[in-house]
């Protein structure tokens, strides 16, 4: 692979530490020299030009999804694009891995790497997807002999590479597992040194009394806690976010390392059926699907809903942003209540139609709070986490998330902390608590995942309306040495790879 300098550029090394002018020479893939910008001669190297951009470790993208899609869309136009280099996927208690017949996780990361993907891939193990293999749907607690079953699943997965251990308590099936099962299943982690990644049974109405469940669940395990998309879910638990912090600091004082991630938007996406009460809210999409082709359940749901409203939210605050019934695009972008009054129907009624038509309609509901919002990019221990898969530039709508989370991260947490804190964070922190040996940084002997970005044009808009598009500021992307993107050329080279976490006594 032939070596190249990029002279002359801000750096930022991923520590932390205030940037500095300086030359970066790459060769076979690594860092092989930093210098002050100009003041030695990179004889043979060929040079590009950083004067006037900015230069970091590639960006890492802690809470993904893209597991389920990486081996269709290996370009990931949609992350790459953005400066991430490396994703954790297998988040929310789902891996995709863990579904395949044919081998388990070491096929899936053979597949990975014979896909050649523009991106690095590590996986969790999910709890959800090992409990539909043990026990189907079955909406009860897991007996011990299930319980085992599933620890020593996840614990053949950890031992061949898996990143940690990750849950989604407020989906179907992890709902129905008590907080003794998920310990059981977390005693996996113990000598591995890996995370316990949940997203929370509750971010609303019991958020306090699950950030608590969270950390006797990770105490099982290896004592380290990572809180998916940490955010307070509905206005009327806007006001719990200091109790939240502060229970957070009281669990850290035991012993525990708790880290936490957080996509920069106020509105959150999910399947449309989560607005749904109860105990609608607790199927499967499937099980909703089949039950709404009955026109005497379809009358009751909505009738439910007339009289309830849409958990946590209000139509006008709940847009359809995915569907794969093409009758139903032209409703994308717009709210339940728009596409309700310009069909003539009562919204709950609408939202029906959508759920019968369709297995699980992708929505983004208005739940968040703006200044919790920056009081959480505050703190020194979030990372970035688009809770987004892959799209390439063609699909017709998405969360903003899946292409802008990192232009929009940069941007809040550079201005509620410093340019170098937000770095940190993207880079340096991420790798650590992931044991991304070799990356987060620029350093001699690192790999040279890089990002190449003009600091005052990088950012992206909270922007539903018209959201596939590439971040602007990008001007280069290097994965293990090979350009990976340029705003011109797209995704230009794919040198990503699956990444097998090895277990660390500790």
């Amino acid at each position: 692979m032939p070596g190249f300098l990029i002279s002359h550029v801000k750096l930022y090394d991923g520590t932390g530490a205030p940037p500095q002018t300086a030359d970066v020479a790459v060769s076979n893939g690594v860092i092989a020299g930093i210098t002050p910008g100009g003041a030695v001669s990179h004889s043979g190297l060929k040079e590009i030009n950083g004067d006037g951009l900015c230069l970091a470790p590639g960006f890492i993208d802690v809470h993904g999804h893209s597991d389920s899609d990486i081996l269709e869309l290996p370009g990931a136009d949609s992350k790459i694009s953005q400066g991430i280099t490396t994703e954790i996927a297998g988040n929310c208690g789902f891996s995709d891995f863990l579904e395949r017949n044919d081998g388990g996780f070491e096929s899936y990361a053979r597949e990975v790497d014979a896909a050649k993907p523009a991106i690095n891939l590590a996986c969790l193990v999910g709890h959800n997807t090992l409990r539909t293999l043990v026990m189907g749907e079955t909406a009860r607690p897991a007996y011990p002999h299930e319980a085992e079953k599933m620890r020593r699943l996840a614990a053949e997965a950890l031992a061949r590479g898996a990143a940690g251990l990750s849950s989604g308590l407020w989906y179907s099936p992890g709902i129905f597992a008590d907080q003794e099962e998920v310990c059981s299943l977390a005693s996996a982690l113990r000598g591995t040194g890996k995370v316990y990644a949940t997203h929370l049974r509750s971010e609303g109405d019991t958020l306090i009394e699950s950030i608590r469940e969270a950390c006797a669940i990770a105490r099982a395990g290896s004592g380290l806690l990572q809180i998916s998309h940490f955010k307070t879910w509905g206005s009327t638990n806007w006001g719990k976010l200091a109790g939240a912090l502060s229970v957070i600091e009281e669990e850290r004082k035991t012993g525990l390392r708790i880290t936490l991630d957080r996509y920069p938007y106020l509105y959150a996406g999910t399947g449309l059926r989560m607005c749904l009460p109860a105990p609608w809210s607790a199927m499967t999409p499937e099980r909703i699907h089949s039950l709404l082709q009955s026109e005497e359940d379809r009358e009751k749901l909505a009738a439910e809903l007339k009289k309830t409203g849409p958990s946590g939210c209000s139509w006008d605050r709940i847009l359809l942003a995915g569907t794969d019934v093409p009758a139903h695009e032209k409703y994308l972008g717009k709210t339940i209540l728009q596409s309700a009054s310009a069909e003539g129907v009562d919204p709950a009624e609408f939202c029906v139609r959508l759920l019968a038509d369709e297995l699980n309609p992708f929505a983004m509901s208005g739940l968040l709070c703006g200044e919790n919002l920056e009081t959480i990019l505050k703190q020194d221990s979030v990372m970035p986490g688009s809770d987004a898969g892959l799209a390439s530039f063609q699909v017709k709508s998405a969360h903003p998330r899946k292409f802008g989370t990192m232009g929009r991260f940069f941007r809040m947490t550079a201005g509620l902390t410093s340019p170098e804190e937000a770095v940190r964070r993207m880079t340096s922190l991420a790798a650590d608590v992931f044991h991304l040996k070799g990356r987060g940084r620029i350093a001699p002997g690192y790999i040279a995942d890089l990002v190449l970005f003009d600091e005052q044009r990088f950012q992206a808009p909270e922007d539903y309306a018209d959201p596939v598009r590439p971040v602007p500021g990008i001007e280069a992307v290097w994965v293990s040495g090979e350009l990976a993107w340029t705003p011109g050329g797209g995704s230009v080279g794919r040198s990503g790879r699956f990444l097998r976490i090895p277990n660390r006594k500790e």
